[in-house]
């Protein structure tokens, strides 16, 4: 892999490939993904009714996701680089699916666990996957879009989640809403293994021979007719050769950017309600109605991002975005503004709006440190930041609120948000 992040990635593959069919399918499995991270808590309340499960307890059933995500997914991208893109985005899909389908067969709390695990194994293969897919059909000048159509999938998918599942729930019971949400994943990873061809592996073998060919079963012969191993490994040595990225600078850097980000952007979901309720005064609904405008918002941002990082130094993009972002949440802790209801809900989907702006570039930014076998490592082990993040943010922020105080939370949201901004410039001049 060179550092050389200005250089033109998908020269090789032929842009025939059929771009809106594997966008849109892949958008679609990332979407599943993020509607599957959503789907226990709806139905938190009436677990509690069957096994008599406290709070903590039902929070480790998400914490198990998180896990697993953590733990498989470097390996993820491995096999992204090794069997193919498609491969992997397909496991995932049904590990996923029958992940939270056996969850709505388990007989014990314990069973619950395991199985939220197994959902979790599905969700590591999605980031690693996913961008590998992107990048494989997508032209340069058209990533920012196809990143930001992707990243929007995601947010519509948490949005779906809770009424849907929480619906089916009070209907026909925790179990059978399970159930039916999980065999729809199922029906989706069949139609997904016969809609999409092997586009990643396709590159990866135009990339390494030019007279090679890949069938739709993922097996590639040269222009003699022999089967060659169609493993897409790249240049990185080794059975887990992605963590050999961390050993450059850059890679470095977009992880630990991940890992800080993520910490605000988790923070903010966490703790948005109970820092307008208790440090302002709010009703419970400004708070939660805040934040579903932040998140709404976001995602709005996401699809002006895309256009964005298609036509302007995407390294940049995310400095601004990310620093006013930090801006904007910084003057909630001052007395600089007007506090009440409607100020709060103006203030959050302006910070929303900005972040969303940086996503799809902080995307193309990772895969332009990629060479075209390596995006399932690069993606892999980077987006190991998210999970990492994940599980360090909310205990970092709680505890400034428990020992300095409820606006101290928030301060440290926006002071990572600056630092991050730092981090992607400093990767930007490597």
């Amino acid at each position: 892999m060179d550092n050389d992040v200005t250089r033109v990635q998908n020269a090789g593959p032929p842009r025939e490939l059929p771009t809106l069919s594997v966008v849109s399918i892949v958008s679609a499995g990332h979407l599943l993904s993020h509607f599957y991270l959503l789907t226990l808590p709806p139905l938190f309340p009436l677990l509690v009714a069957d096994f008599d499960a406290t709070n903590a307890q039902l929070g480790l059933m998400v914490s198990m996701i998180y896990l697993a995500t953590f733990v498989f997914q470097i390996p993820a991208g491995e096999f992204v680089d090794r069997i193919g893109a498609k491969r992997v985005f397909v496991i995932g899909v049904v590990l996923s699916a029958l992940g939270t389908m056996l969850i709505g067969l388990a007989t014990s709390y314990l069973f619950l666990l395991a199985f939220a695990f197994v959902a979790g194994i599905g969700q590591a293969a999605f980031h690693p996957a996913d961008y590998a897919l992107l990048d494989a059909v997508t032209a340069d000048d058209e990533e920012g879009k196809s990143f930001g159509v992707h990243t929007f999938a995601g947010f519509v998918g948490f949005a779906a989640a809770p009424p849907i599942v929480g619906t089916l729930g009070l209907l026909y019971g925790w179990q059978t809403a399970l159930v039916i949400v999980g065999a729809a994943g199922l029906a989706f990873g069949l139609f997904a293994q016969f809609a999409m061809g092997p586009v990643y592996l396709q590159q990866v073998a135009a990339a390494d021979d030019p007279g090679s060919t890949v069938d739709s079963s993922g097996s590639v012969s040269d222009d003699r007719g022999y089967d060659l191993e169609a493993d897409g490994s790249g240049e990185s040595e080794g059975r887990f050769g992605s963590l050999t990225l961390l050993r450059q600078p850059a890679v470095l850097g977009m992880f630990v950017f991940f890992v800080v980000v993520t910490i605000s952007d988790i923070g903010i979901q966490a703790f948005t309600a109970i820092f307008l309720v208790e440090g302002f005064g709010y009703e419970e609904t400004i708070g939660n109605t805040t934040l579903t405008l932040f998140l709404a918002a976001t995602a709005i941002g996401v699809l002006v991002g895309g256009w964005l990082a298609d036509r302007f130094d995407f390294f940049i993009v995310i400095v601004c975005s990310l620093l006013a972002t930090s801006v904007v949440f910084g003057l909630t802790v001052t007395p600089l503004v007007d506090r009440g209801p409607t100020a709060a809900m103006a203030i959050w989907s302006t910070a929303g709006f900005v972040f969303g702006l940086a996503l799809p570039s902080r995307d193309r930014a990772i895969n332009a440190l990629s060479d075209a076998g390596d995006t399932g490592k690069s993606f892999g082990i980077v987006y190991t930041g998210l999970p990492l993040g994940g599980f360090v943010g909310p205990v970092v922020i709680g505890l400034a609120i428990d020992y300095v105080g409820l606006f101290s939370g928030f301060a440290v949201n926006a002071i990572c948000f600056a630092i991050a901004a730092v981090i992607v410039y400093v990767v930007r001049s490597t």
